[in-house]
């Protein structure tokens, strides 16, 4: 297992002189040839130790060891071979960064450092696709690591993360909403009951139209706003006053064009002849559409 003078380890045997339970017995001509003493506790610990680094393969430094035939002069020669050359080469420690002024010299600083030559030169995640709304914040990203020497891979492993993070945040704050629109169908459903369908799209298309998607969206999430607006909305076109399903009474707006358009003869001489009839349905249809009620039957 290894040589030491005229001394040579097997398993926990040396021979030529030996080791023998808990004693040494040295070999050859020296002034300690045939001298025997007790081995001390922390040597014997020392051969076990090495005995399992050369007896199991799934021992940690069994590949190192192996690779030196699992002999300790081999591989501490090793060792001190790779100190020579990293105090001679000066690994780990930072080059000095030369004069910026000199483009050449930093050129071949950044080269040596493993810094690219210009920020687009970054390496990123493979397979990614960087959005419009994400190049500036990546570009300026980028820029800050090429200003610092930040190497060639750190940043990637940043933007990686980075992606990571967002599509996290996404699926979170997606349950979030999915919970809060549940809710929020729950409580409208039981204050509108049958009337659900027809106020939730009433009020919804009277939003968009006015206030634009995205306000709608974020209102209708939220029952407590959807109720406000819904009041809002009546106030600014009393015609609307949806009555309930289970009683009331106040008429809709459909029953009110239906009820105008008997009353004053739709389609017949006497209504051709009323323009103000016809401007008071005229103004009922505007309110339907703006609310998103289809009109193609009053027509």
């Amino acid at each position: 297992m290894s040589e030491n003078s005229d001394n040579t380890i097997t398993d926990n045997t040396i021979t030529d002189g030996g080791i023998t339970d808990n004693t040494i017995t040295y070999g050859g001509d020296g002034g300690d040839g045939g001298k025997t003493e007790e081995l001390s506790s922390e040597f014997k610990a020392m051969l076990d130790e090495w005995k399992s680094v050369t007896d199991d393969p799934k021992n940690e430094f069994h590949d190192m060891s192996k690779k030196y035939n699992h002999n300790p002069k081999e591989v501490l020669k090793a060792f001190k071979e790779l100190r020579a050359q990293v105090s001679e080469r000066g690994f780990g420690k930072p080059k000095e960064k030369p004069d910026p002024e000199d483009a050449e010299a930093i050129a071949q600083w950044r080269s040596e450092m493993g810094v690219p030559e210009t920020p687009e030169d970054y390496k990123l995640p493979d397979g990614l696709s960087i959005g419009e709304e994400d190049k500036p914040i990546i570009d300026d990203f980028l820029k800050i690591m090429h200003e610092n020497d930040v190497p060639d891979g750190v940043p990637e492993k940043a933007v990686e993360w980075y992606y990571q993070a967002l599509e996290k945040q996404a699926e979170t704050e997606n349950a979030e909403v999915a919970e809060q629109r549940k809710k929020s169908e729950e409580t409208l459903r039981e204050r509108y009951g049958r009337d659900y369908t027809a106020k939730t799209n009433m009020i919804n298309n009277f939003l968009k139209d006015n206030f634009g998607e995205m306000f709608a969206e974020a209102v209708m999430d939220v029952p407590e706003t959807v109720l406000a607006f819904d009041n809002i909305i009546t106030q600014l076109n009393p015609d609307i006053n949806v009555a309930s399903s289970t009683g009331g009474s106040a008429t809709t707006l459909v029953e009110k064009i239906n009820k105008h358009k008997i009353d004053n003869e739709f389609g017949t001489e006497r209504w051709f002849n009323n323009h103000k009839a016809q401007v008071e349905l005229q103004d009922m249809l505007k309110s339907a559409l703006k609310l998103g009620i289809s009109i193609d039957e009053f027509i």
